[in-house]
């Protein structure tokens, strides 16, 4: 009975998953303690994919370094003589770090599943003569306690406690992505592992927003990136060449500049190139977004933002009723993308025409229930207003910042100046500004 069992059933197995937190740990080794809490060597289905993982763990534990010398070397020490080094760098070059506790849930929930299948060979083996009713009435409760056994366990309230206090820096202050933003960045702050939505209609500054938003992150030396799907990167240039040093953005993208222009665009050149704000290729398809910033994460671990420019344009697929389940889908997998990733990713809508029916045309949260859960899944959502849009007679731009929504912080508006032709939004009540830099 066993044996023709054993074929029925097939063995559960993450073999892949194994393959890939091994070479994982590798690349970062202090992604151990969060994994060893979930994992043990006893998990691992493949034998060299065990001994691997127990190296790993006792060399850890040794306070020794971590990587494929070391690793094959106490295996070699072990016994095994085999070369491990060159599987190993293998799964390396194939692992995605931040994505180990994953790996590390796929590879305990099959270990589970192969001790519940051999709970059911070996039940049926043992107990030939009981009613087939009474049998499967056991062998659920068997089951069952399996299941719970390796559940995790309750976590102390002092765990959440540690968690919350690695979220602040030992001054105390809320690791907060840091940027300078005059007249901004007291009120408004982006995190990383959140979804940030920017809403407007057309032609309020949505797109020039993010990207003062990314240029205040650069100031503080945070590297971000941006899939303009509606420029390239040669728009991407102009506009941050209109901004840093106060040209006519028209001008520059038509190429219509003076020779004391030119030789401004020529001397902050340098400053440019080393900017680290990167321009995606275009891309419309949602599927290939994600990946395109996964990839791009693993190769520049030091980016802190992504921004998608904008929702609308993207193509999510699938078979869904309508548009508003595709929005929905596409909100959820970016704000884990956010969590997985530890980065923020900035999100800009266009609002629909519903808000011009309103004698109030400024946005509100309802204004987005019909475009998916966007408000649901976003943890802060940026609504920008400008009177000036609707009234060509007011003579200063302000354009208001609302923050609608903050899952950990203040809400309220916050007014400012927008400058179109510079891209740029500065302080109410304060004066035009020089180049931004020298």
């Amino acid at each position: 009975m066993s044996e023709n069992l054993a074929l029925m059933i097939p063995e559960p197995n993450a073999d892949l998953a194994e393959r890939a937190l091994i070479g994982a740990l590798i690349i970062d080794a202090d992604l151990y303690l969060d994994v060893a809490a979930r994992v043990a060597p006893d998990d691992f289905r493949g034998q060299m994919e065990q001994r691997a993982y127990k190296a790993i763990k006792e060399t850890r534990e040794a306070g020794l370094g971590v990587d494929l010398i070391t690793i094959d070397s106490a295996l070699r020490a072990k016994g095994f003589g085999e070369p491990f080094a060159y599987q190993m760098a293998e799964w390396a070059e194939n692992a995605f770090p931040p994505h180990c506790l994953s790996y590390a849930k796929s590879i305990r929930e099959a270990a589970t599943l192969r001790k519940c299948r051999m709970k059911i060979i070996d039940y049926f083996d043992q107990n030939p003569g009981v009613p087939y009713f009474e049998r499967i009435m056991d062998l659920v409760g068997s089951l069952r306690d399996a299941i719970i056994a390796e559940c995790e366990e309750p976590r102390p309230i002092v765990d959440g406690l540690y968690q919350m206090m690695k979220a602040f820096d030992l001054s105390g202050h809320e690791q907060t992505l840091a940027m300078k933003f005059p007249g901004l960045d007291d009120f408004f702050k982006l995190k990383r592992k959140e979804l940030v939505v920017v809403a407007a209609r057309p032609s309020m500054g949505k797109s020039a927003f993010t990207l003062n938003l990314l240029i205040a992150l650069w100031q503080e030396k945070l590297h971000s990136a941006v899939i303009s799907l509606e420029g390239n990167n040669q728009q991407l240039a102009a506009r941050l060449i209109a901004y840093i040093c106060q040209i006519d953005n028209f001008r520059v993208q038509n190429n219509r500049l003076t020779d004391s222009e030119y030789a401004r665009i020529t001397a902050i050149q340098p400053y440019v190139a080393e900017m680290g704000i990167y321009s995606l290729d275009r891309e419309f398809d949602w599927e290939r977004i994600k990946a395109q910033i996964t990839r791009f994460k693993f190769r520049h671990p030091e980016i802190a933002a992504v921004a998608i420019d904008y929702l609308g344009l993207v193509n999510i697929g699938g078979e869904f009723e309508n548009r508003t389940l595709q929005i929905g889908k596409l909100t959820k997998e970016a704000k884990r993308l956010a969590q997985e990733l530890d980065i923020a990713i900035i999100l800009v809508c266009q609002l629909s025409r519903a808000v011009e029916s309103r004698q109030d045309k400024r946005p509100i949260l309802s204004d987005l229930r019909e475009s998916g859960n966007i408000e649901q899944d976003a943890d802060q959502v940026v609504f920008l207003y400008r009177d000036k849009y609707y009234d060509k007679s007011v003579s200063d731009d302000i354009v208001e910042i609302d923050v609608a929504k903050c899952r950990d912080g203040k809400v309220g508006v916050r007014r400012m100046i927008f400058v179109p032709e510079f891209l740029k939004f500065r302080p109410v009540n304060s004066g035009p500004d020089g180049d931004l830099f020298p």
